[in-house]
């Protein structure tokens, strides 16, 4: 195995592959969140959508910021030769067709979708990169995200939702 080759700025390949990466999918990201802050009828939800939001932005301002000093653009295609796509928010056209708690549901695994993969390109990064400034993004994207994850996934608006199985001497077992 060859070690990564550096690019201008001090950026490897993985560097400039997570900043493209994360850049797309912090933008469909926002597009989640700004969702979620208007559409949810549980207030915790647009809460967590807005303060997401937020930090998606900021976020988003640095990484282009990063690219940008590289030389680089965010459409530029990645090493594979394939643009990224990431997981897509709520369609238009399905809000108008959900009730209230279905929507909410939608909104919350959206959400959760992007924070799962937002983690997942840190963690490679963080295995990959060189740049200081790059891997301590992904370290607070990780912290940043898990912080996310910890306040949808025990229940924000559980009155209809199942409760989440448990896992108690290696056997799956749901709560009622």
């Amino acid at each position: 195995m060859t070690a990564p080759t550096r690019r201008p700025g001090g950026f490897n390949d993985a560097d400039l592959h997570y900043i493209r990466r994360a850049l797309l999918a912090l933008r469909d990201a926002r597009k989640a969140s700004d969702q979620a802050a208007a559409w949810s009828s549980d207030p915790q939800v647009r809460t967590l959508a807005r303060r997401a939001g937020a930090m998606q932005q900021d976020d988003i301002g640095e990484l282009t910021s990063m690219l940008d000093g590289s030389g680089r653009r965010v459409d530029d295609p990645d090493r594979d030769g394939v643009l990224a796509t990431s997981v897509p928010a709520v369609a238009d056209d399905d809000v108008s067709s959900l009730d209230r708690l279905e929507l909410d549901r939608r909104l919350v695994e959206s959400l959760t979708a992007h924070a799962e993969a937002a983690i997942a390109s840190a963690r490679a990064e963080m295995i990959e990169g060189f740049e200081p400034s790059i891997r301590r993004l992904a370290e607070h994207s990780i912290r940043a995200n898990n912080r996310e994850l910890s306040a949808l996934r025990p229940g924000i608006s559980t009155r209809s939702w199942p409760a989440p199985p448990v896992i108690r001497g290696g056997c799956v077992q749901h709560l009622a």
